[in-house]
């Protein structure tokens, strides 16, 4: 766990260093679905702590940090990060804010655990900007704010099934998860689900390597 803090705090030094101040009007899909997971992860965590339940608070945060955080959302806006010029400043700066806030949402809920790591982490990424000195004497309630974005968090986890697929079948063919693709056929009869996917074509374009995309409502196909 300290190794895995460690490295994607470091590796996110540089983006969280030029994150706006203000929270910009508009943060897309994707920042609003790890927002309002974070906030669902605090509800339970600080539930467990107020019950004692030390172990099943930190088993809260720890799979937010794993899964929603490093699996999904780092890899879902890595593209942003390794190609810039594809993406408005808006976009850029929505998953700036939303990468500092989170990154410091998540040392707080780690501190009272992980105590020496997680104040290096916040003097280094944190400290030049926040007035209090310590993680350790941060606040919940200034930190922690509560975010409700439902519709947001059922249309990523709909694009986290399709990528998991892909990366599944490329495995299954022993290609790279960077190999690219010149096509990418969905087949679905749902329109909701197809509406779902198109609205986040930038995205899923961005972290399986796809040039396009193609929609079918065919159930089966021989390729």
């Amino acid at each position: 766990l300290l190794t895995k803090l460690w490295n994607a705090f470091r590796f996110l030094q540089e983006h969280i260093a030029q994150a706006p101040t203000l929270k910009p009007t508009q943060l897309g899909t994707l920042n609003e679905w790890i927002l309002h997971n974070v906030s669902r992860t605090f509800n339970t965590y600080q539930k467990q702590l107020n019950q004692h339940e030390f172990s099943a608070a930190l088993a809260a945060i720890e799979t937010f940090f794993w899964s929603d955080f490093c699996d999904n959302y780092l890899e879902l806006v890595k593209d942003q990060f390794f190609n810039p010029d594809k993406y408005d400043q808006a976009t850029l700066d929505a998953t700036r804010w939303t990468l500092h806030h989170v990154g410091l949402r998540i040392l707080q809920m780690f501190a009272p655990y992980t105590p020496h790591i997680t104040e290096q982490l916040y003097a280094l990424l944190y400290g030049p900007q926040i007035k209090t000195s310590s993680i350790h004497i941060t606040e919940f309630a200034q930190v922690q704010i509560e975010y409700d974005f439902a519709q947001s968090a059922q249309n990523i986890t709909t694009v986290i099934t399709l990528v998991s697929a892909l990366r599944k079948l490329k495995s299954e063919h022993q290609l790279s998860l960077k190999t690219p693709l010149q096509t990418l056929a969905v087949y679905t009869t749902s329109t909701d689900l197809q509406n779902i996917i198109q609205s986040e074509e930038a995205l899923i374009k961005g972290v399986v390597h796809t040039q396009e995309i193609t929609y079918h409502s065919e159930t089966t196909t021989t390729q």
